[in-house]
């Protein structure tokens, strides 16, 4: 950043040794104008609207929400930095809602992903599977070992995983555990069992609906 100027910085909200909010604020407060003035895009999966509110509120030109599509990214890149936008982008419910999941559509985002390969989307989303599986069990054993932190983390590497397969209520509730295992500094034990055990009956469920959809897609 010192030594080129950027029309556009894209940034994480949450990384590994900085934050998107830290880098934020060191861009917005930095001396040289060419740099403070650079719009920031930032991209979550926070599903929270205060969230999504408050973030905007801190200075970032746009917030995108994980996973997105092309066109999202594209549009969102053009409203950033102030190109006015052609037709074909226009903003639309299906530019800027998450579409709701279906059992039909499940796998065919998968396909879509792939290339139109069958084989590669099946092995995908067999992966996908296992680890959301695997994950899943871990976020458990994290509440049954007390293990808050790393309970956050899992609560947090799911998210995104779920939002591939557009099941926005987890989403949703793994992020209000990780919001509140941020913010408590005394944690409710029931209450966090209450949310894990919620997590874990939905996440179950999507993961029956996964294998049943990638059996389904032997036969296509």
């Amino acid at each position: 950043m010192e030594k080129e100027n950027y029309d556009l910085i894209i940034t994480d909200i949450q990384m590994p040794g900085i934050s998107g909010l830290d880098l934020l604020k060191r861009i917005k407060t930095h001396k040289k104008k060419s740099i403070s003035k650079t719009p920031v895009l930032a991209v979550t999966a926070n599903v929270i609207k205060e969230s999504i509110g408050a973030f905007k509120n801190s200075g970032f030109t746009e917030v995108l929400i994980k996973p997105f599509k092309e066109v999202q990214l594209a549009l969102a890149i053009l409203k950033a930095t102030g190109i006015v936008i052609p037709e074909s982008f226009q903003a639309s419910k299906e530019h800027n809602l998450p579409i709701a999941a279906t059992d039909q559509n499940i796998f065919s985002g998968f396909m879509e992903f792939s290339g139109g390969d069958k084989q590669a989307a099946q092995n995908m989303l067999g992966v996908f599977i296992r680890n959301c599986t695997q994950q899943l069990e871990y976020l458990n054993t994290c509440f049954d070992k007390k293990k808050w932190e790393k309970l956050k983390m899992t609560a947090h590497r799911l998210i995104p995983g779920f939002g591939h397969v557009q099941n926005y209520e987890i989403m949703q509730l793994l992020e209000v555990l990780e919001h509140y295992l941020d913010k408590q500094a005394s944690i409710d034990e029931k209450k966090v069992n209450q949310m894990v055990k919620l997590i874990l009956e939905k996440g179950f469920e999507q993961i029956k609906i996964l294998e049943d959809e990638n059996a389904s897609s032997l036969n296509l």
